[in-house]
């Protein structure tokens, strides 16, 4: 089968989406079909022998990206056109940030109130703004592609500011690779990270891994560890990923909590760190189906994240892990994160953590799309290409 992929910039060692498009487009090379990469831009890496390249012209507007996607496409031979939300000349769009005006709407809570009636009052008014709505409008026309929906949230969502029909929806939630994303890995790496990070043996450490630190629920995971360090846990706290991190070391030293929380920036792969953790916790404002999870549970990780996470679908609290109402409630959070200080629970937690990846492994995701795919095809759904 020739797929087309479609995306902004097809670089696996950028962010969530680029990963997850890499990783796909790799497994289905594997599985003999040709994958043809429409992108504005690469990353370096090597490319398989199945791959085609179809770099995009730089567009300075979404708009403008679109259209130059649907004029390419138009001219490629191919089965199936699976866009990640670049445009709308697809049978597929995929999209992993779900419906925009969710995140909007999150984010927004997260400002001080007269800042957020302010830009709620000026956002339509923005150029760039009025150019995503027009895109938006074009994606989300009747009769246009299919709809992937990566969790029961984003399928409410999708309905809510979208107006999405039930049977244009297809709901797939993310896999994870659970071969390279394994318990065993613990052997491998748990006893040099926890050294590098000076984490002793009796001391539980727990991971977050995150780039927007107030979006993913680091103040309220840092509350919660001042709770926990302040009524004498032995608990520890890596948190990977993010910016500007100075502010926040500056925050968890006046606090008093320094000493058992270290942010390490940017990296490049969190799987050693999900081998050497023996917790993860996630306490989003918003996410679609968080990949981060599902690598932690695959890992064999008891995983405490939101309900505004599509991923919670999945958990079961008390089994897999636990699931917090309000993502900004700290008290709960430092309650929840209590029974996982004892070993054992978290080692019978970690072994229906692995069970629950299991039955959402990539494979069996990638499955799930070739079936969409064979559908498509035995439909004949057209292509809107304007």
């Amino acid at each position: 089968m020739r797929i087309g992929l479609v995306l902004e910039c097809f670089n696996p060692l950028r962010g969530g989406l680029e990963q997850w498009s890499y990783q796909f487009a790799k497994h289905m090379a594997d599985r003999g079909h040709q994958l043809h990469l429409i992108a504005e831009s690469f990353g370096n890496f090597e490319d398989h022998p199945a791959w085609v390249r179809h770099p995009l012209p730089k567009s300075r507007t979404r708009l403008a990206r679109a259209e130059a996607a649907a004029v390419l496409l138009q001219r490629l031979p191919l089965d199936i056109v699976h866009d990640m939300g670049i445009g709308w000349y697809g049978d597929l769009l995929h999209l992993h940030g779900g419906a925009w005006q969710a995140l909007f709407e999150r984010n927004l809570e997260l400002t001080p109130t007269p800042i957020r009636q302010v830009k709620r009052a000026i956002s339509p008014l923005l150029p760039r703004y009025r150019d995503f709505h027009r895109l938006l409008e074009k994606q989300f026309r009747c009769h246009g592609p299919l709809k992937i929906a990566l969790s029961k949230l984003v399928a409410e969502h999708l309905q809510q500011y979208h107006h999405v029909q039930e049977d244009q929806l297809r709901l797939v939630y993310n896999g994870v690779d659970c071969e390279r994303f394994h318990p065993k890995n613990k052997d491998a790496y748990r006893e040099a990270i926890r050294e590098q990070y000076h984490i002793a043996d009796h001391e539980t450490l727990l991971l977050i891994v995150a780039h927007n630190f107030r979006l993913k629920g680091v103040p309220t995971l840092l509350a919660a560890m001042r709770n926990l360090v302040n009524a004498g846990h032995s608990v520890r706290l890596l948190v990977a990923g993010g910016k500007r991190l100075d502010s926040w070391k500056r925050l968890v030293h006046r606090q008093g909590i320094g000493h058992a929380i270290q942010f390490l920036g940017g990296i490049s792969d969190p799987m050693p760190l999900y081998a050497a953790a023996d917790a993860y916790v996630h306490p989003t404002w918003y996410d679609t189906c968080s990949l981060v999870v599902l690598e932690a549970l695959a890992t064999g990780l008891p995983v405490i994240t939101t309900r505004c996470n599509g991923v919670a679908d999945l958990i079961s609290p008390g089994i897999e892990g636990y699931l917090l109402t309000d993502p900004g409630d700290d008290v709960l959070l430092a309650q929840h994160i209590e029974p996982l200080l004892q070993p054992i629970r978290r080692e019978v937690m970690g072994v229906e953590a692995r069970k629950l990846a299991l039955a959402h492994s990539f494979e069996k995701q990638a499955e799930q799309f070739l079936t969409i795919y064979e559908e498509i095809k035995q439909t004949h759904r057209p292509r809107l290409a304007a």
